[in-house]
């Protein structure tokens, strides 16, 4: 699937999930918007990027993470910028093979979360995936 696709894909994902969260979903007209969409809840709105999150690999082998982009993507993969508050209010990264959501802050660039202990055994300084799954409309609200 092309890289186009496979965002579309995700953008849709992550609007089936905010509306089965009990928002509503703005979509801007146009393209170029600094964010994918809008969640709107009781009174309050916050602007969504929508990234899509991949697996984790260290020499080609899957490390135990989900990596998540936190930056603006154009032509072949070429990073543009670090999105940053000014861009969005929450990055919600979209894992298709494990159909998961991720709200995450933006400012991180880019952010690996664990689904699986180190095989070293380190615990610090680790971002659980868990912790920051989509399970709430208050998580992309702020």
């Amino acid at each position: 699937m092309k890289t186009t696709q496979r965002g579309l894909m995700s953008e849709l994902a992550v609007q089936r999930r905010l509306i089965e969260l009990g928002a509503a979903v703005l979509v801007p007209v146009g393209h170029d918007h600094s964010f994918d969409m809008v969640a709107h809840w009781e009174g309050r709105y916050s602007r969504i990027q929508v990234k899509t999150a991949r697996i984790g690999l260290f020499h080609g082998k899957p490390n135990g993470t989900i990596v998540v982009p936190g930056y603006s993507m154009v032509g072949r993969g070429k990073r543009v910028k670090q999105l940053s508050n000014t861009d969005c209010d929450v990055i919600v990264a979209h894992y298709p093979a494990g159909e998961r959501f991720y709200a995450v802050p933006p400012g991180i660039g880019m952010m690996s979360l664990r689904y699986e202990p180190t095989r070293n055994g380190n615990s610090k300084l680790i971002r659980w995936a868990t912790d920051y799954e989509l399970v709430r409309i208050e998580q992309v609200l702020g």
